[in-house]
């Protein structure tokens, strides 16, 4: 019985960990097409299903957190550049074209207070990745 038991929790936890590198790679797949380095279809079947799993949850978390993270909100734009968020700096690394104040951002990685060297943030209005400098 302790045999089956544990077999099932190693399954169950192989199981999780393959899903959630193939969303790993659908979220890098995804970031890709939107910054325009990469195409559709040059994506493999598995990875095109897991690039439109990670869009399908961007378009209907809008409202919501997505990919269970908070949003925040853009406090300050200016120049493409600067922003302010949750009333912490961050400088864009290139460019985040056209982000506007009052547009959704979720951090992909960094912190949304700051304590971070760099960060990944989600506009999720446009669907657009920007890399950014923590201030």
């Amino acid at each position: 019985m302790k045999t089956t038991t544990l077999s099932i929790i190693l399954t169950f936890l192989v199981f999780q960990t393959v899903v959630f590198a193939d969303m790993q790679r659908g979220l890098s797949n995804y970031e890709e097409i939107l910054k325009g380095n990469k195409k559709l279809e040059n994506l493999s079947h598995d990875e095109l299903m897991e690039v439109l799993i990670i869009h399908n949850n961007v378009k209907s978390n809008k409202t919501s957190s997505s990919y269970g993270r908070k949003e925040y909100r853009i406090e300050v734009a200016h120049n493409d550049e600067l922003f302010i968020i949750n009333g912490e700096k961050f400088k864009a690394q290139t460019y985040c074209l056209g982000w506007y104040e009052g547009e959704s951002v979720v951090f992909l990685e960094g912190s949304a207070y700051g304590a971070c060297t760099t960060a990944k943030l989600l506009n999720t209005y446009r669907d657009e990745v920007c890399d950014v400098w923590c201030e």
